[in-house]
C-alpha cells in the first residue's frame, strides 16, 4: 500500500503533472511534425526535408566534436566543473560555422539541400550539447524541450501554412529553422561573458581528446542506425525517401519512450552496476518490440485519414512498416550500449568493430544493387542484419575489456532477429 500511496502522491505532484503536460506536447511534436510537413508539400519535397533531417543528424556528430560525451564524463563521473562554460561556448562556433556555410551557399557552391543538411546539424548539435546538460544537471523538463526543438519549429511552419494559406517555397525552411537556430544561440549569451578565454585552447585540448574518439563512434551508430534516408536516397531516390519515412516515423514511435527513458535515467545509466542494467535493457528492449508490433496492427488505421501519403502507399508498402518495427530494438539497443561504452571509455575499442561493419553493410547493399533488383524491403532487411552484428559486436566488447555479461540483453536480440527472419523466410515461402 506505502508503494501504491507513494507512486499516487507522484503523479498528483503539480510540478510532475507540469512536466506531463511538456513531455506529451514535445515528443507529440517529434512523432507528428514530419507527418504533418508532408500533407503540405509534394512527395519530393518531403523528401528533401527527410533527407535533410538524416544526413543533418550524421553531420551534427562532426560539428559536435564529442562534447555531448565529455560533459557528462566529466562532470557525473570526474565530478569536475573545471570546463562547464567551455562547452557553451563551442555552440557560438557550430553557429559561426553555419553562417559561413550560408554564406556559401548564397554563391551558389552548394545547393539547397546540402545547406539545409549543414543548418539541420548545427541545430541539432546545438540542441544535442544543451540537452546532454541540462540531464546531467536533472534539469529534466528542459532537456525534453530541447530534445524536441526542431520539430516543434516544423511544426509551426505547418500551422503557418495552415492559417496564411501561402504556397510553400523551400526558402521558409531555412527562415524558421535560422530563426529557431538564433533563439537557442541567443539563450547561451549569459554564458559568453563568463567564459574563461585565457584557457580556453588547453581546456579544449582536453575536452577533445577524450570526445574526439567518440565522434567516430557517434557517427558510426547513427550511420548504422538512422541513415537509411541517406541510403533510400542514394540506391533509390528522393520519393522513395519520402515512402520510407512515413512508415520510418510511424515505427520509431517507440524509441520515443527510449528517449523519456534515456532522459529520466540518464544519471544512471553512468552509475549504475552493469548487472542491474542488463536486466532493464532485456526487458526494455522485448518491450519496444511488443508495442512495436502493436502498433503496425492499430496506428496506420488510425492515421491514414489524416495523412494522405500513407492512404496511397500502404497497399503496397505496409510490408516496410513490419520490418521497421523490428528495426527499432536493434536501434535502441545500440544507443543504450553507446552510454555504456562512453561510461567505461571503450570508445575507441568500439568503432574498430563498428567501421568495419558499416562498411561491409554499405558493399553489401552495393554488391545486392548490382546482382539483383534492390527495393526498400531488401534495404531493410540488410540494414537489420547489420544493425544486429552491431549490437552483439558491442556486447562482446563489454565482455572482453570489462568482463560486463549481458546475458538477458544478449537473449533478448537474438530472439528478436530469429523471429525476424523465420516470419521473413515463411513470407517468401
Amino acid at each position: 500500500m506505502t508503494i501504491i500511496n507513494r507512486l499516487l502522491s507522484k503523479l498528483l505532484n503539480p510540478k510532475f503533472l507540469g512536466f506531463l503536460v511538456v513531455f506529451g506536447i514535445a515528443k507529440l511534436s517529434v512523432f507528428s511534425a514530419p507527418l504533418l510537413f508532408s500533407n503540405i508539400v509534394s512527395k519530393v519535397a518531403y523528401g528533401k526535408l527527410e533527407y535533410a533531417l538524416s544526413l543533418g543528424a550524421v553531420l551534427a556528430v562532426f560539428l559536435n566534436a564529442g562534447m555531448n560525451a565529455s560533459y557528462p564524463y566529466f562532470k557525473l563521473k570526474k565530478k569536475t566543473s573545471d570546463f562547464d562554460l567551455t562547452f557553451y561556448i563551442h555552440t557560438l562556433f557550430i553557429w559561426l560555422l553555419v553562417l559561413t556555410c550560408f554564406l556559401v551557399y548564397k554563391m551558389n557552391f552548394i545547393n539547397f539541400s546540402l545547406f539545409l543538411s549543414i543548418l539541420v546539424a548545427g541545430i541539432l548539435a546545438i540542441q544535442m550539447l544543451q540537452s546532454v546538460i541540462c540531464k546531467s544537471e536533472k534539469s529534466i523538463t528542459k532537456a525534453v524541450v530541447l530534445d524536441s526543438g526542431l520539430f516543434i519549429t516544423i511544426n509551426l511552419m505547418v500551422l503557418y501554412f495552415f492559417l496564411s494559406a501561402q504556397p510553400y517555397q523551400e526558402v521558409y525552411l531555412i527562415i524558421f529553422f535560422g530563426v529557431y537556430g538564433f533563439i537557442l544561440l541567443i539563450g547561451n549569451v549569459k554564458h559568453y561573458r563568463l567564459v574563461p578565454w585565457q584557457k580556453l585552447r588547453n581546456d579544449y585540448l582536453t575536452l577533445t581528446a577524450f570526445g574526439w574518439p567518440t565522434i567516430l563512434s557517434s557517427f558510426i551508430i547513427i550511420a548504422l542506425t538512422t541513415s537509411g534516408r541517406v541510403l533510400v536516397e542514394f540506391f533509390l531516390s528522393l520519393e522513395d525517401v519520402a515512402v520510407y519515412a512515413i512508415y520510418f516515423r510511424l515505427a520509431a514511435i517507440v524509441v520515443i519512450i527510449h528517449q523519456v527513458a534515456n532522459i529520466a535515467f540518464f544519471k544512471n545509466i553512468y552509475t549504475s552496476n552493469p548487472k542491474t542494467l542488463d536486466k532493464y535493457f532485456a526487458a526494455f528492449i522485448a518491450a519496444l518490440l511488443l508495442l512495436g508490433i502493436i502498433s503496425y496492427f492499430i496506428l496506420p488505421h488510425l492515421a491514414m485519414n489524416y495523412l494522405v501519403l500513407l492512404k496511397t502507399t500502404y497497399i503496397n508498402s505496409k510490408d516496410i512498416y513490419f520490418s521497421l518495427a523490428f528495426q527499432m530494438p536493434f536501434w535502441v539497443a545500440m544507443a543504450l550500449n553507446e552510454n555504456i561504452c562512453y561510461r567505461e571509455n571503450l570508445a575507441r575499442q568500439m568503432n574498430k568493430y563498428l567501421l568495419v561493419l558499416l562498411v561491409l553493410m554499405i558493399l553489401a547493399m552495393t554488391l545486392w544493387s548490382h546482382i539483383f533488383t534492390i527495393d526498400l524491403e531488401a534495404l531493410i532487411r540488410i540494414h537489420i542484419l547489420f544493425m544486429y552484428f552491431a549490437v552483439e559486436s558491442q556486447y562482446h566488447l563489454f565482455h572482453k575489456s570489462r568482463n560486463f555479461n549481458f546475458r538477458n540483453s544478449k537473449v533478448a536480440i537474438r530472439v528478436i532477429i530469429s523471429i525476424f527472419l523465420v516470419l521473413k523466410g515463411i513470407q517468401y515461402i
